[in-house]
């Protein structure tokens, strides 16, 4: 039986295809047709034939494109509006105007929408009703929690990531700390941040676990919609990048894999202690919203 081909005729479709996004865009709907119409078997067991197809299969073929679409929309509305959270573009207390940002992005409100409330379960967003959706203004206990949580993720993803640390991973993790030094020296607070977050890039490389890396950079994104810690405390860069160097000589030494995640989270939990004296209401966090040593 020869492969299914797309509507459009731009090339053929493999019967193994693993999921639609593999496929082009063009083809993408047909993808779904087709993974619907073997989803329906006939009364013989075999395939519908197309052309004698129901007003049901072709409901359920339409339904499927609709949402194929959807979810891709819905994907791209959520990375850039998650670029703009994490670049500081949307800041604490900004509202999100879904028309303008369907406009924007030439799509409806609906994947818009989707999106936002993929943000809003990640907490980097608020929803209300009649009000829409809005950056979440600044708030001592959850940026303490965001900070504690990066810190205990990061220790985690060392311990994962030691056995796999490669010579050209210090190397790599010694470029971005120099860098740090040099954005450090030019006074560029935005650059050093993204070399901060380079250098602790190069270690979650090589964690196995993916979800918890993807937690780590949700637990950032929190905490950069609702501060640049760098802007308020320029001394930290200075901090953290002896802190980088003592930690490349540490994993030199190719110490035990326990001892590698003990020393990140430390190195996060101090940061975390460093951060919280700061505060622009000019209150200071309790002493145990950060815990040195948490249990």
């Amino acid at each position: 039986m020869p492969p299914p081909t797309c509507w459009w005729r731009c090339s053929a479709m493999p019967a193994a295809t693993p999921d639609w996004r593999s496929a082009c865009r063009r083809c993408r709907p047909t993808w779904c047709s087709v993974a619907v119409r073997r989803a329906r078997p006939g009364p013989t067991g075999l395939a519908r034939d197309p052309s004698r197809s129901t007003t049901a299969d072709r409901a359920c073929r339409t339904a499927a494109m609709v949402r194929c679409v959807l979810e891709s929309k819905s994907e791209r509305a959520y990375q850039v509006i998650r670029l703009r959270l994490l670049d500081g573009t949307y800041g604490p207390g900004d509202r999100i105007v879904l028309p303008e940002v369907g406009a924007e992005l030439a799509m409806s409100v609906v994947p818009v929408r989707e999106a936002v409330r993929r943000l809003e379960a990640e907490g980097l967003l608020e929803f209300t009703r009649w009000a829409g959706a809005r950056v979440p203004n600044f708030d001592e206990r959850q940026l303490a929690e965001a900070i504690e949580a990066a810190a205990l993720l990061e220790g985690e993803i060392a311990r994962l990531a030691a056995p796999y640390l490669r010579r050209e991973d210090l190397t790599a993790m010694r470029r971005e700390n120099r860098l740090l030094r040099s954005a450090e020296t030019s006074g560029d607070l935005e650059d050093a941040r993204a070399r901060d977050r380079a250098f602790h890039a190069v270690v979650h490389a090589r964690c196995p676990n993916r979800l918890l890396v993807l937690l780590v950079e949700t637990a950032y994104v929190r905490m950069d919609t609702l501060r640049n810690v760098f802007e308020h405390q320029p001394q930290r860069v200075g901090n953290a990048t002896a802190e980088h160097q003592r930690l490349i000589e540490f994993l030199a030494a190719r110490p035990d894999a326990d001892e590698v995640g003990r020393a990140f989270r430390q190195h996060g939990l101090d940061a975390a202690a460093e951060i919280a004296r700061w505060d622009p209401t000019g209150r200071h966090p309790r002493p145990e919203r950060i815990r040195s040593n948490p249990p």
